[in-house]
């Protein structure tokens, strides 16, 4: 199944896979087809490389994912918070995510699909980092219609910083480099603290 994905998908495929097998929480349509659009080797957040809809992912990963269908609750970081979903993506199997994460893979033909931690958990949290940094991001202000906008605002803001681990160092450079973009511009700065609080549920711009 692997190596059924197209060259021209490879990209866009690593991104959804990795993002999958080392998120902290399920993840939903609308923040993987944001999540796909971050471009971390050129720094930027490009709204024109986003796919259509769900059809798009399962073409991208064929046989590889699923979408959950159902209602689901999931808690958010500071567990102070819990919103309903009726649209997850998964990895279809678990020795799937397991293959993808092992040496093993690493021999073979689906080796471009390959995750390692010491590379892609930096690069995890460097998505997010540019996505939060994106001047129309930071430039945009809390309304009723603000996730419906950034859907993978709530992600980025409430997981980047668990994805800096010192053993972790291969591509961390990159990681500290964009956090410390976020820490220190007053604008990023501000709005990331303004969607972190909103993830603690005021009963009014909760996202569902």
């Amino acid at each position: 199944m692997l190596c059924s994905i197209g060259e021209d998908s490879t990209e866009e495929a690593r991104s959804i896979l990795t993002f999958l097998c080392l998120s902290s929480r399920p993840m939903r349509v609308r923040e993987l087809i944001d999540v796909i659009a971050v471009d971390v080797d050129s720094g930027r957040f490009d709204a024109e490389l986003k796919v259509a809809s769900a059809d798009d992912l399962l073409r991208i990963c064929p046989g590889l994912i699923e979408m959950h269908e159902g209602t689901g609750y999931f808690k958010s970081y500071n567990e102070n918070s819990i919103f309903i979903d009726r649209d997850c993506v998964r990895i279809t199997h678990f020795s799937v995510q397991e293959f993808l994460l092992s040496t093993r893979i690493t021999n073979g033909p689906a080796r471009k699909c390959a995750i390692s931690y010491a590379r892609d958990d930096p690069q995890t949290g460097s998505a997010c980092l540019i996505y939060l940094c994106n001047q129309d991001f930071w430039r945009s202000s809390l309304s009723p219609e603000f996730f419906q906008l950034y859907p993978f605002a709530r992600f980025a803001a409430s997981s980047w910083y668990k994805h800096r681990d010192p053993g972790v160092t291969e591509t961390l450079s990159i990681f500290d480099a964009w956090s410390w973009k976020l820490l220190t511009d007053p604008a990023s700065f501000e709005l990331w603290l303004q969607v972190s609080n909103q993830d603690r549920y005021n009963g009014k711009l909760v996202d569902k």
